[in-house]
Parts: C-alpha cells; sequence; structure tokens
C-alpha cells in the first residue's frame, strides 16, 4: 500500500540527480488546496457576472435598432474578455483540487499550467489597456496642443 503521507516527488531525483530538489510538504498542499478554494470562489463569482451579462443581452436585444447591435456587440466583447480568465481560474482549482486530493501529479502540473495562463493573458490585457490609455493620452495632448 502506497503511503500517502509522503511528498508528491518522493524518490524522484531532480535535473541533476540528487535528492536535494524541490519537495513537496503537507503545508505546501494545503496552501495549494487553500488557493485553489479562493480562485474557485473567484471563478464562480465570474460565471456569475457572466449569467448577469447574458441577462443584459436579452434585455438589450428587446430594443432594437442600430444602437442596440453596438451595445450587443460590446457586450459580448466584455463577456469574452471576462470568461476567458474566469475559465482558466475554474481549470486551475479543478486540477489543483484533484491533484492535492488523489496525489496526481499530472491534474497537479494541468492546473499550474492553468495559473500560467491566467497571469499570461492578465498581463498582455494591462498591457493592451497601459497602450490604449498611452494612445488616448497622445491623443488629448496634440488636440490640447491644437488649441
Amino acid at each position: 500500500m502506497d503511503n500517502l503521507n509522503q511528498p508528491m516527488d518522493a524518490g524522484l531525483p531532480d535535473s541533476e540527480g540528487s535528492q536535494s530538489g524541490l519537495r513537496i510538504t503537507s503545508s505546501i498542499r494545503r496552501n495549494w488546496h487553500a488557493t485553489s478554494r479562493w480562485a474557485m470562489f473567484f471563478a464562480v463569482l465570474g460565471f456569475l457576472y457572466l449569467g448577469l451579462v447574458a441577462l443584459s443581452l436579452l434585455s438589450i436585444a428587446t430594443l432594437g435598432g442600430t444602437e442596440a447591435a453596438v451595445m450587443i456587440f460590446m457586450v459580448l466583447f466584455i463577456g469574452a474578455l471576462v470568461f476567458i480568465p474566469t475559465w482558466f481560474m475554474f481549470q486551475f482549482s479543478q486540477n489543483i483540487i484533484k491533484g492535492v486530493s488523489g496525489n496526481d501529479m499530472h491534474a497537479t502540473e494541468t492546473g499550474f499550467s492553468f495559473l500560467k495562463r491566467f497571469y499570461q493573458y492578465i498581463g498582455i490585457l494591462t498591457l493592451v489597456i497601459l497602450g490604449l490609455y498611452a494612445i488616448l493620452l497622445l491623443f488629448m495632448v496634440v488636440g490640447m496642443a491644437a488649441r
């Protein structure tokens, strides 16, 4: 019978072949589990927000006209921007809980892969928003200089 009190990487050599590599302790497991539960909380909030977005789409659709079509496009765009990181958080949480509870290294690696994707997405989105702010600031400065 397997000893479940051993670290997940017990007996596996690190890249140099010695036993001094990363050890997954029970404290690390508890922290991962707590982090994944918070990620699930925020993922659920994100999905609830997306539900409200869907309801707003229904109410906008009743307006009709060109303005409604533009608003629907904007709401769908914002929904897509929110869905992607929410999905990444949800997948991170599910896989980490599965990995920690079942001592499943593949699920843990998959979970951390989704966490990496989450931060990559947020980082790229932040850079895009900062770029848009810089362009807006440039237009404001040029507009004020033209007056």
